[in-house]
């Protein structure tokens, strides 16, 4: 079973929750920047789109399934961090 969710922290149907620290290979600096999204959504600060989210989360699992075997299914920690920091 693998939770996928919108720029790795939030799922379209929780609100209010995020999850950090999730990823294998994220690393301490990614988890900071998981953290600050997350603040600047519960401070509403920022918005998410729930369409925008499930759209997200629908291309990572085809890119998932192109790469089966990878060791991170989501990809490099570096890919992760620039989307976040993005």
């Amino acid at each position: 079973f693998q939770l996928f969710l919108s720029k790795y922290t939030f799922h379209p149907d929780i609100e209010n929750l995020a999850l950090i620290c999730q990823l294998d290979g994220i690393y301490f600096s990614g988890s900071e920047l998981q953290a600050r999204l997350a603040m600047s959504v519960f401070s509403n600060e920022k918005k998410l789109d729930k369409n925008n989210m499930r759209e997200e989360i629908s291309k990572l699992k085809e890119k998932v399934k192109l790469n089966k075997k990878a060791q991170f299914s989501y990809g490099s920690y570096i890919h992760i961090n620039d989307t976040l920091a993005k």
